[in-house]
Formats: structure tokens, C-alpha cells, sequence
């Protein structure tokens, strides 16, 4: 981050201790178990940069329970493909960086498994979702068409890209 990754990892590692207590507070809300794991990714990225290996192999474990734990509690959900899947890759580099082929290609091919999984893959067992409320298809029934225009993305100002 800003090509200072010692400074980027410091500051998420402290975010990491303000949010685990606000997970363990709130267990029913998805988007904060998300974001931590989402949190654990750019941190073992951000190790890895270091050359802090065993880190970098801390933070994809957490990320990598955290986001199993989402799919057990609602096999239907996708949210938390993405997330699992970078964190199975991360763990695959630390294994590699390890000299654990075995284990890399265990944790590579299964980060491939859960990125290539399509919603048909997945078992259904209701209309709604534990973790996003009804399901993406009713939303998509009830969401307004495409003659609504939509709002251009948001420019920033030149000065805020210092």
C-alpha cells in the first residue's frame, strides 16, 4: 500500500484487533465476518511482501476459517467464494514457500474448485439466504429494469490523488 507494505500491515493489524471483538459481538452478521477475512487476505499479502512467510501462513488460516464457517452455516450463499478462494491461494504460497508441494497443490486445487463452483453446484434449501436475506434471483425479479438510468462514477478531485 502506497509502497510502504511494513506501515500497511501494522495498520491492518490493527484493525484486526478493533473488528475481532465487533465478530464476536455480532456473530449473525455476515459482512463483518467478511470483512475481517478480507482483512487477514491483504494482511498475508502484505507479510508475504515482507518475507514474514509463517505470517503471511497465519493470516490465510484465519481467513481460510472464517470464510469456511460462512459456508457451512449457509451452503447456498456465493459471498464467500471469493474471499475462501484468495485466502486457499495464500495458503497454497506459503506452503510453496515452505517446500510443501503436497500441501500447495492441495490448497491451489481447491482454491480453484471454490473460484470455478457455480451457483447450480450448490444445494438449494430456500428462497432466502442466512447471509444476504432473499435470494439474488427474487431481487433480480424485483429490481427495476434496465430504462432506469444510472448515476456516472464518481470522479475525485485531482487533489485527492496525492
Amino acid at each position: 500500500m502506497n509502497g510502504r507494505p511494513g506501515e500497511a500491515l501494522a495498520a491492518s493489524e490493527r484493525s484486526q484487533a478493533l473488528m475481532r471483538p465487533i465478530v464476536e459481538a455480532n456473530p449473525q452478521v455476515i459482512d463483518y465476518k467478511e470483512q475481517l477475512a478480507v482483512s487477514y487476505n491483504m494482511a498475508g499479502d502484505l507479510a508475504r511482501q515482507l518475507g514474514r512467510i509463517d505470517a503471511a501462513g497465519d493470516f490465510a488460516v484465519k481467513a481460510r476459517d472464517l470464510m469456511e464457517a460462512l459456508q457451512r452455516a449457509d451452503p447456498t450463499s456465493t459471498r464467500p467464494s471469493e474471499a475462501l478462494s484468495k485466502a486457499l491461494n495464500n495458503l497454497g504460497r506459503y506452503h510453496a514457500a515452505k517446500g510443501r508441494r503436497a500441501g500447495a497443490l492441495t490448497a491451489y486445487r481447491r482454491s480453484i474448485e471454490v473460484k470455478l463452483a457455480k451457483p447450480s453446484d450448490v444445494p438449494k434449501a430456500s428462497t432466502t439466504s442466512l447471509a444476504t436475506g432473499p435470494s439474488l434471483s427474487r431481487w433480480r425479479a424485483a429490481r427495476p429494469k434496465a430504462s432506469v438510468r444510472r448515476s456516472p462514477p464518481r470522479r475525485w478531485p485531482a487533489c485527492a490523488a496525492r
